[in-house]
């Protein structure tokens, strides 16, 4: 960039003043490479690198907070279910992503937002032995052979949707393995001897059997 000018020059010599008037053009780039060059120079040596922080990032408004999604400073604690805090270390997880089947235009067959989610069971030491024991018991029809617990979703046709809808789906499970076995009052088991030998005494074709039916309350009178 070139500027019209006057030049005008001040200096003292002699016990005087001496001025110097002179009309022309000025190089600004040329003058802006002189002045900035030995400052960035200075910035550089005197603290290494020099960069700007806003009085509002993150990091001054959070201190002690981290912005990893995967790996929280401290682990939440669920005082509902002390066994299992909900969170899911998401690096532990085997996720694949695939095409979803099904209604939903085009976006299905060029996007995959089928999401896959399996972790091996047995080696999974964000658990404790009692719940993989017992997921492993309850869940066998979400068992690979291999021992994988497998989870898809294709609820939505985001893919960030369904992955969270798969998380929340495999910790919805693990709570309710976590859970401990709820105890039977004496009363609820008389009720239930009583019906499984209810059942057994008539089958359910021969209700309407007049010799049926007079067993039945037989049986019932015996209790």
């Amino acid at each position: 960039m070139l500027v019209v000018g006057v030049w005008v020059l001040i200096w003292e010599h002699g016990g005087g003043v001496n001025v110097w008037l002179r009309s022309g053009c000025v190089n600004m780039n040329a003058i802006k490479l002189h002045c900035l060059r030995p400052l960035c120079r200075q910035l550089s040596t005197s603290s290494g690198v020099f960069s700007y922080k806003s009085a509002i990032s993150l990091e001054n408004i959070y201190p002690k907070s981290s912005l990893s999604l995967t790996t929280p400073t401290e682990v939440p604690v669920d005082l509902n279910c002390p066994n299992f805090s909900g969170f899911i270390p998401v690096d532990k997880l085997h996720i694949t992503y695939s095409r979803s089947s099904g209604p939903g235009g085009q976006n299905v067959d060029k996007v995959n937002t089928k999401v896959d989610l399996r972790f091996h069971v047995a080696s999974a030491e964000w658990l404790s032995q009692d719940i993989r024991e017992r997921i492993l018991e309850q869940h066998k029809t979400k068992m690979t052979k291999e021992g994988f617990l497998v989870i898809r979703s294709d609820k939505t046709r985001l893919q960030q949707l369904n992955l969270a809808d798969a998380l929340e789906r495999l910790r919805t499970l693990i709570r309710a393995v976590a859970e401990p076995p709820k105890e039977v009052s004496p009363e609820s088991e008389e009720k239930l001897r009583k019906r499984n030998v209810s059942s057994k005494a008539v089958p359910a074709k021969d209700v309407t059997n007049p010799v049926s039916l007079s067993h039945f309350v037989a049986v019932l009178d015996s209790m």
